[in-house]
């Protein structure tokens, strides 16, 4: 748990620096993309209903990025990549 902590708080909350060494860890990535895309349902229920309409648009990029986050199957990242609509969403 101190890891998903650590990596969250130097991807999120700390200015960006150039990292002294490479920290990818697909778990702790899917664990951050999870955190985000939580966070954001969680955030539309204070928005507007017209807000709301527009804020999905980001709830669902997010969603695809938690869905793809720390898989290497090339078919899923394909399918998803194939599946975007116009302006970089998908269905």
């Amino acid at each position: 748990m101190e890891d998903i902590l650590r990596y969250i708080l130097n991807h999120v909350f700390l200015p960006p620096k150039l990292p002294q060494k490479d920290d990818y860890d697909a778990d702790l990535d899917a664990a951050l993309c999870r955190l985000v895309y939580d966070a954001a349902l969680e955030f539309a229920a204070f928005l507007s209903e017209s807000q709301q309409g527009r804020w999905s648009t980001v709830s669902r990029m997010l969603r695809n990025m938690r869905d793809s986050a720390g898989v290497l199957d090339n078919h899923m990242l394909v399918t998803n990549i194939l599946v975007l609509e116009i302006g970089g969403q998908s269905c």
